[in-house]
């Protein structure tokens, strides 16, 4: 095709762009052979990484950074601060667009996500016997895991461009209001600065991770575990924004209208497990790590022996 016909290419719109992807994401949850491992085929990938990345590049400037206001990461690369000059009018405008475009496809799938989990919670509804809501749960978590994490790989550009970028901004699971102050130094860049690093590392800590090889739950799922239990204001990753919704839509409310199931999980936590059956021990310890994979703690009270569900990351 001629350049001068791909120039006058319209831009893509949030419209044409969804309209690519709700078919092939509507495709991995319907197929059945997506509840072993969602199967998807190449083309489906590049057809949605396309979609994406003209989307969030088309009429796109780079971005303009200044250390000084709250846009971009930080100062350019090679100038000092006291070298550079607030940013005009057009420049503030590029920068909001660009953010714009990547928060205008976030909010899509958060919705979209949404959407799935409140199917999710409405069959969970239908249940009344406990031991059929805990082997359900279960298999649609497993199922809404496996398939939600093909579509995150899908989007890798938006987490690379928008999330990632935002989050280094202050946007992110931590923000400067959750840092102790005290640690923050004048004109220090947020996402590098020690007081992060602290909070960060206790949140962590909070979750499981304990420094060294082979020691406790790693790293990486701490910090999944810790963005999956942040408030829904924080923009995330978009795997753990699809376990913070089957947070916030499934397993909360569950928690808060089976009271009876739940009072089974908390006996069946307290006794010995050797009176348990294999199909209970092996339901207790998949709630317990769907807990802990979607963002929520378990904690025994030992004076009063009870059994309470606590988030970790207060909003």
């Amino acid at each position: 095709m001629p350049s001068s016909q791909r120039k006058s290419e319209p831009a893509p719109t949030l419209s044409s762009v969804t309209s690519v992807l709700t078919p092939i994401f509507d495709g991995i949850f319907t197929n059945i052979e997506a509840k072993d491992g969602a199967k998807v085929d190449n083309a489906a990938y590049i057809q949605v990484h396309t979609a994406c990345y003209k989307y969030l590049t088309t009429a796109r400037r780079k971005p303009h950074q200044h250390s000084d206001i709250g846009i971009g990461i930080g100062h350019v690369a090679g100038e000092e601060p006291s070298d550079l000059q607030p940013p005009t009018e057009e420049q503030i405008e590029d920068n909001a667009r660009n953010h714009t475009l990547g928060a205008d496809l976030y909010k899509f799938l958060d919705e979209y996500l949404l959407h799935k989990v409140l199917a999710i919670a409405s069959d969970l509804a239908t249940k009344d016997n406990k031991i059929d809501i805990m082997k359900h749960i279960l298999q649609e978590f497993k199922w809404y895991q496996t398939n939600t994490r093909v579509i995150a790989r899908m989007l890798g550009y938006l987490d690379r461009y928008y999330v990632l970028t935002v989050s280094q901004e202050g946007a992110g699971w931590l923000r400067e209001s959750d840092l102790d102050a005290e640690l923050l130094e004048p004109k220090e860049s947020f996402y590098v600065s020690k007081a992060y690093k602290q909070k960060e590392e206790e949140h962590l800590v909070k979750w499981g991770y304990t420094k060294g090889p082979g020691i406790g739950i790693s790293r990486d799922d701490a910090l999944s575990s810790a963005q999956s239990a942040s408030s829904p204001n924080r923009i995330i990753p978009l795997q753990q924004l699809a376990l913070r919704r089957f947070r916030t839509e499934v397993v909360e409310p569950l928690i808060v209208s089976s009271s009876e199931m739940v009072q089974w999980v908390k006996s069946n936590l307290l006794v010995n497990q050797e009176e348990l059956s294999g199909e209970e021990k092996m339901m207790v310890v998949d709630f317990r790590h769907m807990l802990h994979r979607v963002g929520v703690l378990e904690t025994f009270i030992n004076s009063s022996n009870m059994f309470i569900f606590i988030r970790a990351l207060e909003s």
